[in-house]
């Protein structure tokens, strides 16, 4: 034992929070104090404070298509690739049941949703803005949360303005929040990048469009599997 060292059980640990795996460092007129932080692997806790599992459960899940609009992407880098995840992902939202919401950012000047986004998104749950933040919109807000949906699965453009604005209020609402890393983009990667970076740091997860699908089917060989999983092939 190293002399002067007490090691006492991390109240994170005793709650089964989220797990930091730093252990935190006191010193109250005694012996120095090591925080150890040992928590239950299975368990996670969210932005909103609820403990349980950090998987995407579909009946709580929704899906949110930010601004992939005509005169926008052309200019994004990597606009291809949120075409491809937000047309994956509105495709195995509206097989499964889970609700799509899609916004445009004043579409007189930048156009209407594209194409391939619009054929597969609903049109009755399409929003127009000028507000950054969907949720500064208020037709937006009242839909969203008429829903009562607290893991909103988030997408679009621009990563670093309208998708970040839009994933941290949702965090302030409350929810569960996740940003799919392969369906955001913006003119440069570096306002991307940083938008992610921010994000994460903001109690906002993450993922990928796989990560997305293959946790809303939950397992192989039912018919939505068959479906829906030739779509990433």
């Amino acid at each position: 034992m190293v002399p002067n060292v007490m090691l006492v059980a991390s109240p994170l640990a005793k709650a089964g929070n989220r797990g930091f795996p730093a252990c935190r460092h006191a010193r109250e007129g005694g012996p120095r104090r090591i925080f150890l932080c040992r928590p239950r692997p299975s368990l996670y806790l969210h932005a909103n404070g609820r403990e349980g599992s950090m998987l995407i459960d579909r009946e709580s899940a929704c899906l949110v298509l930010v601004d992939i609009q005509e005169r926008l992407l052309p200019a994004m880098t990597g606009g291809d690739e949120v075409v491809r995840s937000a047309v994956i992902l509105a495709r195995a939202a509206v097989r499964l049941g889970i609700p799509v919401l899609s916004s445009e950012q004043y579409p007189r000047g930048l156009g209407a949703t594209v194409a391939p986004v619009a054929e597969v998104a609903p049109r009755e749950l399409a929003f127009e803005k000028t507000e950054f933040s969907c949720l500064r919109n208020d037709a937006f807000r009242r839909r969203f949360r008429e829903l009562r949906r607290v893991q909103p699965v988030v997408l679009g453009i621009e990563a670093h303005v309208c998708v970040l604005q839009t994933a941290v209020d949702m965090v302030a609402e409350g929810c569960e929040t996740m940003v799919v890393a392969d369906g955001v983009a913006s003119r440069t990667v570096a306002n991307r990048d940083l938008a992610l970076q921010r994000m994460a740091r903001g109690r906002i997860d993450v993922v990928s469009t796989e990560m997305v699908l293959f946790e809303w089917l939950r397992q192989a060989g039912t018919p939505e599997f068959k479906e829906l999983s030739p779509l990433i092939r």
